[in-house]
Order: C-alpha cells, then structure tokens, then sequence
C-alpha cells in the first residue's frame, strides 16, 4: 500500500492542472504579492511546490500577457488593470488552502529577495590575489562596506559565499562591538 500522496506531472494534491485555473492564480498572487516578479521566479515558485507543472503555468502565463492581463517591464511582470480585475472577481474560485500556500511562497521569495538587495558583493582580480567587496545597505542607504583579500578565487568565492549568508550576523557583532 502506498501511503504517500499521488503526485502526477509535478502536481501535488490540491495543486492545479488547468490553464484557466493557474490563470485565475497567476493573478490572484500578483495583486496579493504587490510587487513584481520575473517570470522565471514565478514558474519556480509555482512549480516547486507543487501548485502546477512547468507546462500548465507557461501555457497560462502566455495567454495573460496575450490577453493583456500582464504588464512586462525589464524582465519583470505585474498586473494591467484587467489583470486586477481577474483576480478579484475569480479569487473564490481557488480553493482557499491553495491561495494561502501560494501566498506563503510567495511571502518567502519577497523575503529572499529583499535580503539578497541588501547585501551586494563583488569579486575583484588584485595583481597577488583577488578583493572581495561588501556592501550592506538599505534602500540606497549604504551601513557598511567590507573588503576582504583572497589569494585565489575559489577562496574569493567561498569569502562571497559566506558574506551573503551571514551578513546580518556580521552586521549586528561589528556594531556590537563598535557601540
């Protein structure tokens, strides 16, 4: 006896296989989100979860920005006003445990992104080495810059790595120790 739950196509259960539906979700995540997103980062979230296949979600995000419910800018889609539309008349048509787990992702991708702006880093060839490069900040306001020395790149990056993982910790030990 199987006790784990079908999956079919990347389809989790309660997850969404037609086009009209992912549409009306499509939308419903993008008013509720409030913000732009690419569209590689929506067919990730979308599918890794397993809320739609891969296929499914393409199909339904060609056909908004063909009918005009999406607005494109820089890589990055949001809603056109029949977009918001959509998404407040049809929202009760998804079940609600689906709205609330796609909502969550999509609280958890805002989050990653706005961590990953306020911490910017670079990787610089010295003429002995290579300069790993912080900058920690917010809304353009620059807290903290750091630069480190490498002596090759693999620990260069491993320096890079470690400072966008830990840069709050960084943050908060340096100005505990300054205050």
């Amino acid at each position: 006896m199987n006790l784990e739950p079908d999956v079919i196509a990347g389809v989790g259960p309660g997850g969404l296989k037609e086009p009209h539906d992912v549409k009306i979700l499509i939308c419903y995540f993008l008013a509720g989100i409030g913000r732009a997103f690419s569209r590689e980062m929506m067919a990730e979230l979308f599918t890794a979860g397993g809320i739609t296949d891969y296929f499914t979600f393409s199909s339904a995000f060609e056909e908004l920005c063909r009918m005009g419910h999406l607005i494109g800018l820089q890589g990055s889609w949001s809603l056109a006003p029949l977009g918001r539309e959509t998404a407040e008349k049809l929202q009760g048509a998804l079940p609600a445990a689906l709205r609330e787990r796609v909502m969550e992702v999509g609280a958890e991708a805002v989050a990653r992104m706005d961590r990953d702006g306020e911490v910017r880093t670079d990787i610089v060839p010295h003429q002995n080495g290579y300069h790993v490069r912080c900058v920690i900040g917010d809304n353009g306001l620059e807290f903290l810059k750091l630069s480190f020395f490498a002596p090759d790149e693999g620990h260069a990056k491993q320096i890079e790595g470690r400072l966008k993982e830990n840069y709050a910790e960084i943050y908060k030990a340096l100005m505990k120790q300054l205050t």
